[in-house]
């Protein structure tokens, strides 16, 4: 099916004069080349009367009223940091935003947000810890942003060893657990690409089940988000020839078969739904262009820091 919009000016306008009694166009001329249009069917347009719309278009108003809200705010937050990039305090203060602390954690990340590999990055990197300027903004989730100014470094030291006794231990049992868990994934693997006939019994011998996914999308946490991605990074399967592989879990290791792959589609319900992604899409990139923008500004610039005046 053709709608408008989505072929060439002259090619549309040759299509939309055909109907069911003059079915074939004449020759047109498009910068692709020369076509002859053949009519086959028409299929009337399948749009929404209001009232039935009202809702869509009430909750994409008040989604694109949050969203530019938050970019509004977003930017202005980063306006104000680069004015002045050694406080968060003026722009809390002008945001009506509030200064909240985390820590103390290791460069291995800690609790709540600096359990997030992009906060501790920002934290330990050369513009917080050596410059005593305010981060970047780091993306937490969809229209959540957090930018991070060092309070205190603490060198690293050695601990007294009854001190962490507990965690040292603990941490020698999991890697104890995670190499023989790592073994017999391999050994398995190993197996089944020997006798791949015969995984359900190897996977009996071994203790182990063996499980089925149909259909599993990128965004799916069944069974693990770390084996999902990693089956996600591998090749493309040839037919009745899966590929198989050793992966990290969250848990420990997985044997995975790929049988199969399956091209996105992305279901859109109706043009409103259709032009709220697009419109979202637009935003993000808009949104990544003027943070990298803004980057690029604050690491062309000459900061000196006033130790006296902080």
């Amino acid at each position: 099916w053709i709608e408008p919009g989505v072929m060439t000016e002259a090619f549309e306008q040759a299509l939309y004069e055909l109907s069911p009694d003059r079915a074939i166009s004449e020759p047109v001329q498009t910068g692709f080349g020369w076509h002859v249009i053949q009519l086959r069917e028409i299929q009337p347009a399948s749009g929404m009367d209001f009232e039935e719309a009202r809702g869509i278009l009430l909750q994409e108003h008040h989604e694109e009223e949050a969203e530019r809200e938050f970019l509004e705010r977003a930017d202005r937050l980063v306006d104000l940091i680069y004015e002045d990039p050694t406080t968060l305090t003026s722009a809390a203060l002008d945001l009506g935003l509030e200064i909240r602390e985390a820590g103390p954690f290791s460069r291995s990340g800690g609790e709540g947000i600096a359990a997030n590999p992009d906060v501790v990055d920002a934290a330990f990197s050369d513009l917080v810890l050596l410059q005593g300027s305010v981060s970047d903004p780091v993306d937490l989730d969809e229209n959540h942003i957090v930018m991070i100014r060092l309070k205190e470094h603490l060198p690293a030291a050695v601990q007294p060893v009854e001190s962490v006794r507990d965690q040292i231990e603990q941490l020698i049992r999991e890697q104890e657990s995670l190499a023989v868990a790592r073994e017999q994934a391999e050994t398995l693997h190993r197996g089944w690409q020997e006798a791949p006939g015969d995984l359900d019994r190897l996977a009996a011998d071994a203790g182990l089940q063996v499980q089925h996914f149909e259909a599993a999308s990128r965004g799916s946490a069944d069974p693990d988000e770390r084996v999902v991605r990693g089956v996600f990074g591998l090749p493309a399967p040839a037919p009745a020839h899966p590929v198989t592989a050793v992966l990290e879990a969250d848990d420990g290791y997985a044997v995975v078969g790929l049988e199969g792959l399956t091209p996105g589609h992305l279901d859109v319900d109706s043009p409103l739904q259709a032009q709220q992604y697009r419109r979202q899409i637009a935003n993000a990139a808009a949104t990544i262009e003027a943070l990298a923008f803004m980057r690029q500004l604050r690491e062309a610039a000459r900061i000196e820091v006033f130790e006296d005046r902080l």
